[in-house]
C-alpha cells in the first residue's frame, strides 16, 4: 500500500520509471493490466507511453535463456525488485502481451480528458446529462456560435443593445477599435475555463437591467467622490491662486501642496494619495520654500488654515474612500465584459440544449458536483472495483478540479491496499493558461481545501498516511556540461525567486553521466538600439551564423532545433531559413494551408458557391497557372484581361473562367459538380484537374480531413465546409517522418518533452507583462451587493485596494510562468546550446526578476565574466568536429500518388454463371449453400446435428419444414465411410477457422480436422465440381505446410442427393 509521488527532472527518466512500474505490477500478474489505469496530459504522451509498454513486454518476450543481457538492461531490473528469475519473467510478459493484444480496450492508457469522458458517458443520467449527448471538442467553434446568435438579437433586445452600445463605447473612449466581435470571441473563452467557470456560475441570477443598475451605480459613485475631491480641492487651490501665490513659493514648489491641490482640482484623482513632501510640510509645519519672499510667506501664512483644513477633509476620504474609488474604477473597466460574458453564457446554453451537446470543459465540472460532497461517489463505484492501481503523469499539469475528481478513486485504492502512483516536474509546469496548478503538486500530500470541506480532509489523511516520495534527479540526456551550467543558473536564479513560488525550484540540481563530455552553452547578445537592422534581421543573421558552423563541424540539419516563444517569430524565421536554402520543418510549412493544390481546392469550391466573385476566380486561374508552371507575366495579364469588366454581367465571369479552364486543357461541369457530395466532389476536382498526377501527401491528409469534417457534422453543405476550413486551416497539417534531414523549428511548449543535440534559442528576451491580463474576484461590496463576483485588470492600481494580494500572486506566477518557460527550453539539448539574447545594461542593475535577457545578463556578472566589450560567453568546451555517430535510418515508405476513381466505375454487379444456379430458381440454391454451410460450421460430431438445426431454426435461417430435409442430408454425410473419419470426437476439430498469414491475408477452410499428427482439409460445396475449388483447397494445404504440418489430406464434399466426396491431391 503505497501513494509514491516521483519528483523528476529533466531527463531524467521520468516515462522510463513510469513504464518499469508499470511492468512491474503487470508481470507479477498478467491479468493486473485490466486494472490498471494511467494517465497522462496529452494523446502524443499516452500513445508514446503505450509503444514503450508494448515494445518492453516484446523484448522481453523474445528473451532466451541463451540471449545475452546487460547489466542495465530493464529485465535484470524488474527481476532484482520483484524477486523473480528471468525465465519467469520471460513468461509473465509473454502472457501479458497476449492478454492486451487480445484486449486490447482494457488496456487503460489515456489522457485524463477521456477518462473523464468515459465516466460522463457511464454515468450521463446520474450526472443530469442526456444519454444520448455528443461531445464537442471544438470549443472556439461552439462559442462562435453562441457569439454570433448574441448579435443576431442585437437591436430587438434593448438592454441587451444598450450593454453593447456601452461595450463599444468604453473602447473608444481608450482609443481602442469600436469593432467588438473579436473582444467578443476572446472575452468568452471564460467561458470554457475552470479557473472561470466557478466565478461565472455565480453571475447566472443576474439579468440585463441588473447590470445596467449596477454600471449607473458605479457611475454615480465615481462621479459623486471625483466632484467632492475636486470641490475640495479647488478651494485650497483657487485661494493661491487669487493671491497670486507662485508653487515655487511653496515648500517643495510644484512636487509639494500647491502641486497636489493643482492636480485634483484639475481633475487628476489618481493623485490623491499625498507623497512625502505634503505629509512633512502638514506635520512639521513646513510652509515655505527657500526661495520665498517675506510677501509670499506672509500670504502662505494667511491661507494656511485654510490649506490645512482643505488637506485633513481629502486624507479623511482618501482613508475612507479611496479604496473603493480605485476599485470600482477597475471595475468599471471591466463590468460590459462581464456583462456580455453573462450573456454568451445563456446562449451558449441554449445551442447546448437544443443541439444535445456536452462540451469537454464540462466534463471535470458536472463530476465535481457529485464527488465533493460524497464520501464514496456513487459515479465511481463501478470505476473502483474495475481498477485497483492509479499511475498519473505529467501532475503539474493537472488542474485542482481535474485532481480533486480523481482523488476518491486514489483514496478508495489506498483504501484497499493498492499501489498508487504520481509523476511530476513543477519546473516543467508551463500550462497555467489551460488550468495546470503546479503547485499543488508541489504541495503534495497536501490537497487545496479552501472550503475547509470534510470529505476533502479525510481523502488528504488517507495520502498522508500512505505518502512516499522519490527524487529522480539525475540527467540522462544532457552533456555534463550543460548539465553543470543550468545547475549554476538556476540554483542562482531560485534564490530571487519570490518565497510563495521558491519551492518549486527546491533541489533543482542534477548529477550528470561523467562519460557525456564535450558540451557547451553559447550566449550571443545584440545591441538593437546601435544596429541599423531589425531585430528579426539581427537574429537571423546570427541562427544562419550557427547553423552554418554546426554542419561545418560534421552535424547534420535533423540535429538542429529552433525554439521560439511565439508562432510570429518562428514563422518569420522559417521561411527565411528556406530562401537561405536551408532546409527546415515548421509546423507552419506542414500545414495543409501552406500546399497551393489544397488553396485551389477549397478556393474551387467556394467559387462553385459564388461563381461571379471576380477576385475568388482570379486568384483560382493564377493559382492553377501556377499548378501548371505558366505564371509568367503574359499568362497573368491575359487572364487578368479577360476576367476584367465581366463581373457586373449575371453569368458573364462565371462563362469567362470557364473558357479559361477549357483553354488550359480542363473541361469542368458545372452541372455534375453541382450535384456531388463534398468527399466526391473533392474527388473529381483533383481528377478534373490532374492534381493527382504526382505524388503529394497534402493531397492525402486533405482527403483524410475532408472524410472526418463529412462524418463528424449533421450539417456538411459547402458552405458548412467553407466556414469550417477557416476555422481548421491554422491546425490541420501533414505528419512526417522524424528522419528528414531538416532543421526543426517549433515553440517551446511544443518542444516540451523532446531532446535534440543542438537547441537554438533566438529572441530570448521576454518580459514579465500584465498589459491584458484580467482575474476574476470574488466581491462581497456591501454598496454593490448584486455583484458577487468581478473581473479586474491587473495593473499596479489595483495594488491600491484590497485585492493588492490578488495582484502580487499573479505577478509571482508569472515569474514562475518565465522561468519555467526557460527551464524546459534550456534542458532539451544533448550537446549544445545557443542563446541569442538582446543586450541591455540597464538590467545590471535589476534586483528582481524583470526579463530573460536581465536574468542572463546579471548571471554573467555573477560569475564575473560580463565584459561590455564582448558580445559572446561561452560555458563548457568550444565547438569541434563531431564525431560520426551511427544514425539508425528509420525505414519510409513513400505515399503513394493519390489514386481517384469515379466511384460508379469501381461498383461491379455480380452476375453469376447459369452453371450455378438453377435458372427457374435463381436465388434458391445460393440461399441453400449458405444454410448448409452455417448447420455445417456448428457441427463437430454426430452429437451436434440436432443442436445445430435448432440453432438455424431459431435464427431463422431455415424454416422448420426444412429441418427433416437437411437432418436427412447431415447424417448421410456422417455415414460416409470416408467421411465419419472427420466428425470422430478425440480430434481437434476447427470449424470456419481463420488463418492470418503474415502478410495481413486472412483464410477460412471450412472444416480442419487435426489428429495424431494429421491433418484434414475440407471444404463443403452445393454447387458443380470446379477446377476453382480444388485450387482453393490446394492452396489452403500449402498454408498448412508452412504451418509446420507434413501430413495433409484435402477432400470436397459435394452435399446433395447424390453424396460426392473428391479427394485433391
Amino acid at each position: 500500500m503505497s501513494f509514491t509521488v516521483y519528483k523528476s527532472s529533466a531527463g531524467s527518466g521520468k516515462t522510463y520509471t513510469l513504464v518499469k512500474i508499470y511492468l512491474s505490477l503487470i508481470i507479477r500478474q498478467p491479468e493486473q493490466y485490466r486494472h490498471i489505469l494511467a494517465i497522462t496530459f496529452t494523446n502524443k504522451a499516452a500513445n508514446e507511453m503505450k509503444e514503450r509498454v508494448l515494445n518492453q513486454l516484446q523484448q522481453i518476450s523474445s528473451w532466451r535463456p541463451d540471449s545475452p543481457i546487460h547489466e542495465n538492461d530493464l529485465m535484470i531490473q524488474l527481476s532484482s525488485e520483484l524477486g523473480m528469475g528471468l525465465p519467469m519473467i520471460q513468461r509473465n510478459a509473454e502472457k501479458a502481451l497476449k492478454l492486451i493484444l487480445h484486449e486490447y480496450g482494457n488496456f487503460n492508457l489515456s489522457t485524463i480528458d477521456s477518462f473523464m469522458h468515459r465516466v460522463v458517458r457511464s454515468f450521463a443520467h446520474d450526472l443530469q446529462l442526456p444519454v444520448n449527448f455528443e461531445v464537442d471538442l471544438d470549443t472556439d467553434q461552439l462559442l462562435n456560435k453562441a457569439v454570433d446568435l448574441l448579435l443576431s438579437t442585437a437591436g430587438n433586445d434593448t438592454d441587451l443593445t444598450n450593454l453593447l452600445i456601452g461595450f463599444i463605447e468604453q473602447k473608444t473612449d481608450e482609443e481602442k477599435s469600436w469593432q467588438i466581435e473579436q473582444d467578443l470571441h476572446d472575452i468568452s473563452r471564460s467561458l470554457m475555463r475552470e479557473n472561470d467557470q466557478k466565478y461565472i456560475e455565480q453571475l447566472k441570477l443576474l439579468t440585463k437591467k441588473d447590470f445596467i443598475l449596477i454600471i449607473a451605480r458605479i457611475n454615480t459613485y465615481l462621479v459623486k467622490l471625483k466632484n467632492q475631491i475636486i470641490e475640495i480641492a479647488s478651494k485650497a487651490n483657487s485661494a493661491i491662486k487669487t493671491k497670486n501665490i507662485p508653487q515655487k513659493a511653496f515648500f517643495q514648489g510644484g512636487s509639494g501642496l500647491a502641486g497636489y491641490f493643482s492636480n485634483l482640482a484639475d481633475g487628476k484623482i489618481d493623485k490623491l494619495a499625498p507623497n512625502s513632501y505634503c505629509d512633512k510640510a502638514i506635520k512639521e509645519d513646513k510652509k515655505y520654500s527657500g526661495s520665498a519672499n517675506t510677501n509670499e510667506k506672509a500670504t502662505i501664512d494667511e491661507i494656511w488654515p485654510l490649506i490645512t483644513g482643505q488637506y485633513e477633509q481629502l486624507q479623511k476620504i482618501y482613508e475612507a474612500e479611496y479604496k473603493n474609488y480605485v476599485l470600482y474604477g477597475l471595475l468599471l473597466k471591466t463590468i460590459y465584459q462581464v456583462a456580455v460574458i453573462h450573456e454568451i453564457d445563456a446562449s451558449l446554453r441554449t445551442i447546448l440544449q437544443k443541439e444535445n451537446i456536452v462540451p469537454l470543459a464540462e466534463f471535470n465540472k458536472r463530476i465535481a458536483e457529485v464527488v465533493l460532497k460524497e464520501p464514496t461517489p456513487f459515479v465511481y463505484e463501478r470505476l473502483g472495483e474495475r481498477f485497483h492501481h492509479y499511475l498519473i503523469d505529467e501532475f503539474q499539469d493537472t488542474s485542482v478540479m481535474q485532481w480533486q475528481n480523481i482523488l476518491p478513486l486514489v483514496d478508495n485504492s489506498l483504501g484497499s491496499g493498492y499501489f498508487n502512483l504520481v509523476v511530476g516536474d513543477g519546473k516543467q509546469s508551463i500550462y497555467r493558461w489551460r488550468g495546470g496548478e503546479v503547485m499543488q503538486f508541489v504541495q503534495l500530500p497536501a490537497v487545496s481545501n479552501p472550503e475547509n470541506s470534510s470529505i476533502i480532509a479525510q481523502r488528504e489523511q488517507s495520502l498522508k498516511r500512505n505518502y512516499h516520495s522519490e527524487n529522480l534527479n539525475r540527467n540522462y540526456r544532457s552533456f555534463i556540461e550543460i548539465v553543470d551550467f543550468n545547475n549554476e543558473f538556476f540554483e542562482w536564479v531560485a534564490k530571487q525567486m519570490p518565497d510563495e513560488v521558491k519551492d518549486v525550484y527546491e533541489g533543482v540540481s542534477q548529477e550528470a553521466d561523467p562519460n557525456k563530455t564535450g558540451g557547451g552553452v553559447e550566449f550571443s547578445f545584440y545591441d538593437k538600439k546601435d544596429s541599423k537592422l531589425t531585430e528579426d534581421e539581427l537574429n537571423l543573421n546570427k541562427i544562419i551564423e550557427i547553423i552554418n558552423d554546426l554542419v561545418a563541424h560534421n552535424y547534420h540539419y535533423r540535429d538542429i532545433a529552433l525554439l521560439f516563444r511565439s508562432n510570429k517569430s518562428a514563422s518569420i524565421i522559417a521561411n527565411q531559413l528556406l530562401v537561405h536554402n536551408i532546409p527546415v520543418i515548421s509546423s507552419e510549412s506542414l500545414l495543409l494551408s501552406s500546399s497551393s493544390k489544397i488553396c485551389f481546392i477549397v478556393n474551387f469550391i467556394r467559387w462553385i458557391q459564388n461563381p461571379d466573385d471576380s477576385i475568388l476566380s482570379t486568384s483560382l486561374i493564377i493559382n492553377l497557372l501556377k499548378q501548371r508552371g505558366e505564371e509568367g507575366e503574359a499568362s497573368i495579364s491575359t487572364v487578368l484581361s479577360q476576367i476584367s469588366g465581366k463581373s457586373k454581367k449575371t453569368g458573364g465571369l462565371q462563362k469567362t473562367v470557364l473558357n479559361v479552364f477549357e483553354n488550359l486543357g480542363f473541361s469542368v461541369k458545372l452541372s455534375l459538380f453541382n450535384k456531388l457530395h463534398l468527399i466526391d466532389l473533392t474527388e473529381e476536382i483533383i481528377r478534373t484537374f490532374k492534381l493527382n498526377e504526382q505524388n503529394d501527401p497534402f493531397l492525402h491528409f486533405f482527403m483524410d480531413a475532408v472524410l472526418k469534417f463529412s462524418n463528424a457534422k449533421k450539417e456538411n453543405s459547402l458552405v458548412d465546409f467553407s466556414d469550417w476550413w477557416e476555422d481548421k486551416k491554422s491546425s490541420l497539417s501533414l505528419i512526417v517522418s522524424e528522419g528528414i534531414d531538416a532543421v526543426k523549428v517549433m515553440t517551446i511548449h511544443k518542444s516540451k518533452g523532446l531532446q535534440f543535440p543542438v537547441v537554438i534559442f533566438p529572441y530570448a528576451n521576454q518580459k514579465i507583462r500584465l498589459m491584458k491580463d484580467l482575474q476574476w474576484i470574488s466581491l462581497n461590496d456591501p454598496y454593490l451587493p448584486e455583484l458577487p463576483v468581478a473581473l479586474v485588470p491587473l495593473n499596479e492600481s489595483l495594488k491600491g485596494t484590497e485585492f493588492g494580494h490578488v495582484y502580487e500572486r499573479e505577478m509571482n506566477q508569472k515569474i514562475l510562468d518565465l522561468i519555467n518557460i526557460l527551464y524546459v527550453v534550456m534542458t532539451r539539448p544533448e550537446e549544445r546550446l545557443y542563446v541569442i539574447s538582446e543586450r541591455d545594461d540597464k538590467t545590471l542593475k535589476e534586483s528582481k526578476i524583470t526579463s530573460i535577457h536581465g536574468l542572463f545578463t546579471r548571471f554573467i556578472e555573477n560569475k564575473e565574466m560580463w565584459d561590455i566589450a564582448k558580445s559572446e560567453f561561452l560555458f563548457g568546451v568550444p565547438l569541434t568536429d563531431r564525431k560520426q555517430k551511427q544514425h539508425k535510418e528509420k525505414v519510409q515508405k513513400e505515399s503513394e500518388a493519390l489514386i481517384s476513381n469515379e466511384w460508379h466505375n469501381r461498383i461491379l454487379l455480380s452476375r453469376r454463371s447459369p452453371d450455378k444456379w438453377e435458372t427457374n430458381d435463381p436465388d434458391g440454391h445460393q440461399v441453400y449453400g449458405q444454410m448448409m454451410h452455417r448447420l455445417l460450421s456448428f457441427i463437430k460430431t454426430e452429437q451436434d446435428i440436432d443442436g445445430a438445426i435448432e440453432r438455424l431454426v431459431s435464427e431463422e435461417s431455415c424454416r422448420v419444414s426444412d429441418t427433416e430435409n437437411f437432418k436427412k442430408l447431415i447424417t448421410k454425410l456422417l455415414e460416409h465411410p470416408i467421411a465419419i473419419h472427420f466428425f470422430k470426437e478425440n480430434a481437434i476439430i476447427k470449424n470456419e477457422a481463420d488463418i492470418l498469414l503474415p502478410d495481413g491475408k486472412n483464410y477460412r477452410p471450412d472444416k480442419v480436422v487435426i489428429s495424431e499428427g494429421h491433418a484434414v482439409l475440407i471444404d463443403f460445396k452445393t454447387g458443380k465440381a470446379s477446377e476453382h475449388y480444388r485450387n482453393q483447397l490446394l492452396n489452403y494445404a500449402s498454408i498448412l505446410e508452412r504451418m509446420g504440418y507434413t501430413q495433409i489430406k484435402s477432400f470436397i464434399i459435394y452435399i446433395s442427393d447424390d453424396l460426392m466426396i473428391e479427394e485433391v491431391y
